[in-house]
């Protein structure tokens, strides 16, 4: 599966980046509504592989589908 290219600590990183991110811009008054809900997501916790393969999809797709930036940087070599 081309899920398992990269490894579960890949993911945990960058997911610990955009959920910063994420929840920065979630508490900003007047920023985008589209950030409202703070993501729950601790370093440390084992959310395992798959949760974690999901949710690094989820902000691929926010950026690159919804056209809506959440980092000024980005993974080399993703294809979404």
């Amino acid at each position: 599966s081309p899920a398992r290219y990269r490894s579960q600590q890949y993911y945990e990183g960058w997911n610990q980046q955009y959920v910063s991110a994420w929840n920065y811009l979630a508490t900003q008054p007047g920023r985008r509504s589209f950030f409202q809900t703070i993501v729950g997501y601790e370093p440390g916790v084992d959310y395992g592989f798959k949760l974690n393969h999901k949710l690094f999809y989820y902000f691929q797709y926010v950026e690159h589908v919804l056209g809506i930036p959440i980092l000024s940087y980005h993974p080399e070599g993703v294809v979404f």
